[in-house]
């Protein structure tokens, strides 16, 4: 009898251990892909999506660090930045966007593309692992690039070279892949490609220019081929010779200021089909223009000629200009441009500029008791307007959204 009871629980406990299986197969969410339903085409716009960001938010960085932007703030993260003070992990972004948006997915969508026949989804896998892996190793140097993306929770450093020559391999093996005629049976390269619309040839321009660029950063390593990690002067204007020839030819990163449902999966959690400058630049009010790259646009190198570019890079704010209005800034009808911030002085750990207020009474003021800080109206921030994101009335930015008097424009690119 107690053999047949044995039986019987072991029987019961196999049914349980099977029940149990069956009931942990509702952590499997049927709504979000897996690598193996993931298609090409949808891991393309992810990746293109998540490489863009990581490139933006790494170019606003480089403002920063370079000069041409500072904030009223010297303990922030940016603020930090602009005076070579890193705080707050303030370079992670860029590497977490690439690396965590972009790197897992391209080894899947390139085998994925070669098994289907689809090689212009694989050579934009390998152009984009390429041009991510540039943009890494020009921010932090030497880093894990061929065990950089596998299984190893702890992936070996590669020199500088074997990241030069990996990319430039990589670049190489996209040109010849676009190169290539898809099999009638896959998807066109247009159903995921946001940034050329499926324009093969704008893809092969971009391959050569950013292989033009790569060897040319090998300028001082000696003239040689590029395959030995020289500077290769030949290579690089044959490169040129098949890149862009117009602005026609450019690769355009397409934004939209609808405020879309689609949101960021890695904690950002903004629209996707916005600018990321606009998420990091356009929408503070705390950024401002420097004093030298005010002179690097007005009078670069000393000849007094300034670039058409100044007034779409530098803000503006709605003025009238008046007999006590400060001497040295541009006016354009009721539109002064701001001034830049001199950091060979001590303005910044005096707290400034001060934020600008405005009121219908008294214009634009600044809201401070010390004197020295009345006049930092001078400047005008970056924040730029969103008609969408922001729901304003046109894309100005307004400190009193009923008054058109309290407008600025911030900068063209956000």
């Amino acid at each position: 009898m107690k053999i047949v009871k044995s039986i019987l629980l072991s029987f019961a406990g196999l049914l349980s251990f099977t029940s149990c299986t069956d009931w942990l197969d509702v952590n499997v969410d049927p709504n979000i892909p897996t690598a193996e339903s993931a298609t090409i085409e949808t891991r393309l716009a992810h990746c293109e999506f998540y490489m863009n960001s990581a490139y933006q938010f790494a170019g606003m960085r480089s403002y920063m660090a370079m000069g041409d932007m500072t904030m009223n703030s010297r303990t922030s993260t940016y603020g930090g930045m602009s005076q070579w003070l890193p705080v707050n992990g303030i370079n992670t972004t860029p590497y977490q966007w690439f690396l965590v948006g972009v790197g897992p997915n391209l080894q899947d969508l390139y085998d994925k593309a070669m098994m289907q026949g689809a090689y212009h989804y694989a050579g934009a896998s390998r152009l984009i692992h390429a041009y991510g892996y540039m943009l890494m190793t020009d921010l932090y140097g030497e880093m894990p690039y061929t065990d950089g993306l596998g299984q190893n929770a702890l992936p070996k450093y590669d020199t500088g070279k074997t990241i030069f020559l990996g990319c430039l391999t990589e670049i190489d093996e996209a040109i010849a892949l676009f190169q290539k005629t898809q099999e009638p049976s896959t998807p066109s390269l247009a159903v995921g490609d946001s940034w050329n619309n499926g324009d093969v040839s704008k893809w092969l321009k971009m391959a050569y220019l950013l292989k033009a660029r790569w060897i040319n950063h090998l300028s001082k390593k000696g003239a040689g081929s590029y395959k030995d990690g020289k500077w290769d002067a030949n290579e690089i204007l044959a490169c040129l010779s098949k890149a862009h020839a117009s602005n026609s030819d450019n690769t355009i990163y397409q934004h939209t200021d609808a405020n879309g449902p689609t949101h960021d999966v890695l904690g950002w959690d903004e629209p996707v089909d916005y600018c990321p400058l606009f998420s990091v630049l356009g929408m503070n009010a705390n950024y401002f223009t420097t004093q030298m790259l005010i002179n690097n646009f007005t009078n670069f190198a000393g000849n007094n000629v300034e670039d058409p570019r100044a007034d779409k890079v530098i803000p503006w704010a709605y003025s009238q200009k008046g007999p006590n209005s400060p001497m040295g800034l541009k006016w354009s009808g009721n539109w002064r441009r701001s001034a830049g911030i001199d950091m060979n002085t001590l303005i910044r750990t005096q707290g400034a500029p001060y934020a600008s207020s405005f009121s219908s009474s008294k214009a634009w003021y600044c809201d401070s008791k010390d004197p020295g800080r009345q006049g930092d109206t001078i400047y005008v921030n970056m924040i730029s307007g969103s008609k969408g994101y922001l729901s304003n009335k046109d894309l100005l930015n307004r400190k009193l959204a009923s008054d058109d008097r309290s407008a600025t424009s911030g900068g063209f690119y956000v």
